[in-house]
């Protein structure tokens, strides 16, 4: 073959090459996309409780909470125990879709008034316009161990429309001192894109009655 019949074929082969490439590249390309808006995002909460209580001094309870696929990082400051800061781990499990299980266990520990390790659940069923919702931990105080105790925070709610809900509550605490060993009430709550708010009123009628107000912003 001549040296031009050689030319020719190095130069077609260099053409074929360079349209594979061509035809490849938006195709990596989608994957790539596809496959970035399959992965998990972060997700992020913030809640700030604040407890006005009729015999004792109001305080307010932070917590902050992120979220990626199964994992779950929470952290909270006057939840267990006044000046107590404590963070946890959980993984993630949903089930259904028209009734929507959630459920997220938890591992954490707490340093400050109290020192201690909480084995924890958190909970969430929702079907058509009910939702409840429920947290419940065991706390082993590791400097009193007569102390260790439990405590919950059940609601259950109604949304008639998608920004308002009222519902039912049930809290068992140790930072709050009432007559109640399961404090109850009911709840109104108020929801706007990333912003909610929320107002419970505990044991009405009662002489420990007491209110939370609650703001939350997720994004």
């Amino acid at each position: 073959m001549s040296a031009g019949g050689h030319r020719a074929n190095a130069d077609l082969r260099a053409f074929v090459a360079a349209l594979a490439m061509l035809w490849a590249a938006p195709a990596s390309a989608s994957e790539e996309a596809t496959a970035s808006e399959r992965a998990p995002r972060w997700s992020f909460r913030g809640e700030g409780s604040y407890y006005s209580l009729p015999d004792d001094t109001d305080y307010v309870l932070w917590r902050a909470l992120a979220d990626r696929g199964l994992l779950h990082l929470e952290a909270r400051y006057n939840a267990e125990a006044l000046h107590t800061l404590s963070a946890f781990l959980g993984v993630n499990f949903a089930f259904g879709e028209r009734l929507r299980l959630e459920l997220t266990p938890l591992l954490g520990g707490m340093v400050g008034r109290t020192n201690g390790l909480a084995p924890a659940l958190e909970l969430g069923l929702s079907l058509w316009k009910l939702e409840l919702y429920s947290e419940m931990e065991y706390v082993f105080d590791l400097g009193a161990p007569e102390a260790n105790f439990f405590s919950s925070w059940t609601e259950l709610s109604l949304w008639p429309v998608e920004w308002a809900r009222a519902g039912l509550i049930f809290e068992r605490t140790r930072t709050v001192t009432t007559s109640f060993d399961l404090s109850r009430g009911f709840l109104l709550g108020l929801a706007y894109r990333h912003v909610s708010a929320a107002v419970h009123v505990l044991n009405p009628g009662a002489e420990d009655v007491y209110t939370i107000f609650l703001l939350a912003a997720e994004w």
